[in-house]
């Protein structure tokens, strides 16, 4: 055998061993996978407060959606704090569905309890309706829903910015 066919295989035999490690997960990877359960608790539990802190407001008759982007800061900030700075395309999927949902349910909070309180509870199926599609059922309401979905998607789209974080995978 001649030196180049050892040349040619070391060659191969390099390459591949790159293409491995290159498939394997990096340490930073591997540190934001692990925070990520405790970064979405985090959020989660976060979210909550800041859905009862909406209703609290809105049930005094303030309208004051801008409040959202503050609750998208507290909701990221509580996620990054859980991950040590760690974000990416989990946690800004995960960041702008809190939001989502902080507002929807904020503003259900109140005529679900009234409901109770009266023995008249709302239907199921209204209460899910709204939850999903309530920005687009707001619509009906005029210019305050669409003003609100304008502020509702500067929200969102704060939460997903924000949710990049400062340390990425």
């Amino acid at each position: 055998m001649s030196n180049s066919n050892f040349d040619v295989a070391a060659y191969l035999e390099s390459s591949a061993a790159r293409k491995l490690a290159a498939n394997e997960p990096t340490a930073r990877q591997i540190a934001a996978a692990e925070a990520f359960p405790m970064a979405v608790l985090f959020g989660t539990l976060t979210a909550v407060l800041c859905t009862f802190l909406y209703a609290f407001v809105w049930s005094f008759g303030f309208m004051f959606s801008i409040v959202a982007v503050g609750f998208a800061w507290l909701i990221v900030k509580a996620m990054l704090t859980a991950s040590d700075g760690y974000g990416g395309r989990l946690y800004q999927i995960v960041a702008v569905v809190l939001m989502y949902f902080t507002v929807d349910c904020g503003k259900l909070l109140l005529p679900v309890w009234m409901g109770y309180k009266h023995g008249r509870p709302l239907p199921v199926g209204e209460v899910l309706a709204y939850v999903f599609f309530g920005p687009i059922l707001r619509l009906q309401t005029g210019i305050y829903g669409i003003l609100g979905i304008v502020v509702l998607g500067y929200a969102l789209r704060a939460a997903w910015r924000l949710g990049k974080g400062t340390r990425t995978a």
